[in-house]
């Protein structure tokens, strides 16, 4: 099966199982919309569980309100329709002009990651039998430079089929980094006692067995629970166990 337009192509083989879809062009928003919603139509026909999209001619930044919606209408109801999806997109030797596409499948938003090659042809070995082509056990940190504003430069070399792995691994370890350096004096403001009634509530214990285990009366536990909730700024049980993880 095969679909093509001004803007993009699709071919479906049914002996691999294998659907690949390459952009020939995209000059905006517009562009971008009305291929994806052609390319939707062709896909629910076939429900492809291996996907192969091709970008050496993709030149479009897509904006952050466009990222989520492809997401809504393409991603997402792929990915609830087809058990072991997998998808792969082949990337120009400038990776960086895919900025937009690349963040927006490491941002820990996406309901799955694909994997980025550099050829068609590593990209459908991939979603074919999921092997990754020869690669390095672990990627090569280099300190480049310390700047004169007290800054350093860091980079990392390793195989763009993990990239997203890394990416996502390093974005957890950023937000992590910034609630422990924002949160800190925040759980300072917790006394001994706050300290030992925020761990029970986030073992899932009520004021009354908290006021049984602890021997308090139960007023003082909701006045407690009332002042750590102010004071570490959460809203929900779930905002408090990232202070239980970290302190």
């Amino acid at each position: 099966m095969e679909y093509v337009d001004d803007f993009f192509s699709a071919t479906y083989v049914k002996k691999t199982g294998i659907l690949t879809a390459a952009w020939k062009a995209c000059n905006g928003a517009d562009d971008f919309i009305n291929s994806l919603k052609r390319y939707k139509v062709f896909y629910d026909n076939i429900k492809a569980k291996k996907v192969v999209w091709n970008h050496k001619e993709f030149f479009y930044d897509i904006p952050p309100a466009l990222q989520q919606w492809l997401q809504n209408f393409l991603d997402k109801p792929a990915f609830l329709a087809v058990s072991n999806l997998q998808v792969a997109h082949v990337l120009r030797g400038d990776v960086e002009s895919h900025h937009s596409l690349i963040n927006m499948y490491t941002d820990n938003s996406s309901c799955f990651v694909p994997r980025f090659f550099l050829n068609e042809k590593d990209a459908q070995i991939w979603v074919d039998k999921k092997i990754l082509p020869k690669q390095s056990e672990q990627g090569e940190l280099v300190l480049e430079s310390i700047m004169a504003n007290g800054q350093a430069r860091l980079s990392l070399e390793l195989d763009l089929s993990i990239l997203p792995d890394y990416m996502a691994e390093f974005k957890k370890f950023l937000q992590s980094r910034t609630f422990f350096a924002e949160s800190f004096s925040l759980y300072q403001q917790l006394g001994t006692r706050e300290k030992e009634i925020l761990g029970l509530i986030t073992h899932g214990f009520t004021n009354h067995e908290i006021a049984n285990r602890l021997y308090l009366a139960f007023t003082t536990v909701r006045t407690h629970r009332k002042n750590i909730y102010k004071k570490l700024r959460c809203k929900c049980a779930a905002d408090l166990m990232k202070f239980v993880v970290f302190y």
